[in-house]
């Protein structure tokens, strides 16, 4: 293995130990001087067998927790529920066709894919729904435990951090709640897309340190493929591809950047001519180029998923950049360090739809976010200035895209987790060293005590989501009074979507907020809609007898009470209800 550092690069200044050698610049040797050395923290003098055996054993508790979080919820967060449906369809041979539709409302949907495919599996190994949901978030857990191991050896091998600096990153990850909630409470994409993130970054970093021939081509060949399906499972990827091709041009390069856009793009463009030649417009219903519209104009659009609105002029667009960048640094960026901060145990991972949704509203969580925000930013450019990677780049070239996307960009920042806990690392650290510069002379050791205090941030990170995973299983398994909240309004959906499989003829068509889940659950034909009332007469026109509102997420817009409506059935506490449209 070839571990020299292309010219410019130099050792993470958090767990390293770095000093001036000959032939040295007085300016590296000044900035080695002031970096942190070897962190003294977590066993650092625990033999390299011990530390083997404690690694295994942190990974087994963070598989533990995983574990003991497993529910049974699924398609709560509607987009799962898509990915599901068009799973089910995919491995029935109807390719991505959304099934849910009236039979003469044929809609074919194709989002990226690559997730989709993955979950087909499942389907053909175990096609019975809703027996085979474990099965699916197990596809989570296992991409999510992959990752950990990128994740250690890239901050292990292209970082060069200490081993014990590295291992506590990686479970700092492992353990973030948001992380936990979206492969034990949902089937969405994320552990999936973080896998495929983390580990191309970590091979096109080798592909840049490799000087063998046969590994050359090795890693060009995986950091390729693995970027293109990033792409294909999210496209905020676009950012790593971007990122990776400067980083080749700015190493100088040129021939594995050419390389590596080619097969990115051998991969990435087939799959855009299929789908936008057969993509839905022009049908009989309205709802295809809405479903169309939901994946490939969401930047542009003023709320996602919505039909009706114009796109975005340019005093909107400020407007929702304003909006985003006091969302992620007064929200969002505390909401993943330090979660428990921002709403409680029960609610623990449900940040992840959106901390602007009546979360981290105090002065103090406020402040908390804003502060780890500065020195997440300050740590970014003290990385770049000392180890500049593609990490770095793809960090950078990500922030445009979340500062515009029409929702809350809480899932959007998740996956970058791991470099921006690093990057606080390496603010704090720095910040330590500052306040040290007014010590005596003889008080040595800036490094160590900085690198100390950076580490009892880190293990403080670690502790504040154990003590949230801890105290969410004490509601989930009702050994306390609170109870676990996504669970409690899925079981309601529950309730409701058994009565309607009970009391509603299967030829009928039912419009709903979270049409595939719906479909999924009770066989019936669904098509989504959000307001009964104004939209009444668009969904008679299209079939639907009834509304129904199985989801608390959107507010309802109707009053029960009002006699004016025919409920048919409805439930508590969240007052979820079945309405008739034919009046």
């Amino acid at each position: 293995m070839d571990n020299r550092r292309p010219k410019g690069h130099t050792r993470s200044s958090v767990g390293v130990p770095v000093s001036p050698k000959k032939g040295h610049s007085k300016v590296v040797a000044k900035r080695q001087k002031s970096a942190v050395g070897r962190v003294p923290w977590i066993g650092s003098r625990i033999p390299a067998r011990s530390f083997k055996w404690a690694l295994w054993v942190g990974f087994a508790i963070c598989l533990l927790i995983y574990v003991l979080r497993l529910d049974r919820v699924a398609g709560e967060f509607i987009d799962d529920a898509w990915y599901i449906l068009l799973a089910k369809a995919l491995a029935a041979g109807y390719g991505f066709t959304l099934t849910n539709f009236p039979a003469s409302q044929v809609v074919h949907y194709y989002p990226h894919p690559a997730f989709v495919a993955l979950l087909s599996l499942v389907f053909y190994a175990a096609p019975q729904f809703p027996a085979n949901v474990l099965l699916m978030k197990a596809v989570s857990i296992v991409a999510i435990m992959l990752a950990g191991g990128f994740t250690y050896r890239y901050f292990v091998t292209v970082k060069e951090t200490t081993p014990r600096l590295a291992a506590g990153l990686t479970l700092a990850t492992l353990l973030t709640p948001g992380i936990v909630f979206l492969a034990t409470s949902t089937v969405m994409s994320e552990c999936f897309f973080i896998l495929l993130q983390m580990a191309g970054i970590y091979f096109v970093e080798r592909c840049v340190r490799t000087n063998t021939e046969k590994n050359h081509w090795l890693y060009l060949c995986a950091a390729s493929a693995l970027a293109a399906v990033a792409y294909l499972t999210r496209p905020i990827a676009m950012g790593l591809i971007v990122a990776a091709i400067i980083y080749f041009l700015i190493r100088k390069q040129f021939l594995k950047a050419i390389y590596f856009s080619v097969i990115v793009s051998l991969i990435v463009i087939p799959w855009h001519i299929y789908s936008r030649y057969y993509a839905p417009g022009g049908g009989p219903i309205s709802d295809a180029k809405y479903l169309a519209q939901v994946h490939t104009s969401e930047f542009f659009t003023q709320a996602a998923g919505s039909n009706e609105q114009p796109l975005i002029i340019l005093n909107s667009l400020l407007r929702q950049v304003i909006t985003n960048a006091e969302e992620l640094g007064g929200k969002d960026i505390g909401g993943i360090l330090f979660s428990p901060l921002y709403r409680t145990s029960s609610a623990s991972g449900m940040e992840t739809m959106g901390m602007g949704r009546g979360m981290g509203r105090s002065a103090l969580a406020i402040v908390v976010s804003l502060i780890l925000s500065g020195l997440c930013i300050w740590g970014l450019i003290l990385t770049i200035r000392q180890s500049f990677g593609v990490a770095e780049l793809t960090v950078l070239l990500s922030l445009p895209a979340l500062l515009v996307v029409p929702f809350w960009p809480f899932r959007y920042l998740l996956p970058l987790t791991p470099f921006l806990i690093f990057f606080t690392l390496e603010g704090i650290a720095a910040l330590a060293r500052l306040s040290r510069r007014s010590a005596p002379r003889s008080d040595s050791g800036h490094g160590p005590r900085a690198g100390a205090v950076a580490a009892l941030f880190l293990l403080l990170i670690i502790g504040s989501s154990l003590y949230d995973h801890a105290a969410y299983l004490l509601c989930k398994f009702h050994l306390i009074e609170a109870r676990a909240g996504w669970i409690v309004r899925f079981d309601e959906s529950t309730r409701l979507m058994q009565w309607l499989s009970s009391n509603v003829d299967p030829a009928t068509v039912v419009a709903t907020e979270n049409a595939p889940l719906v479909n999924l659950y009770t066989g019936l034909k669904t098509i989504p809609a959000l307001d009964p009332v104004s939209d009444q007469e668009e969904l008679r026109r299209k079939g639907a007898k009834i509304f129904v509102h199985v989801t608390p997420y959107f507010a309802s817009s109707i009053r029960l009470d009002d006699p004016k409506y025919h409920v048919l059935y409805y439930t508590k506490p969240s007052y979820l209800y079945v309405l008739s449209l034919d009046q």
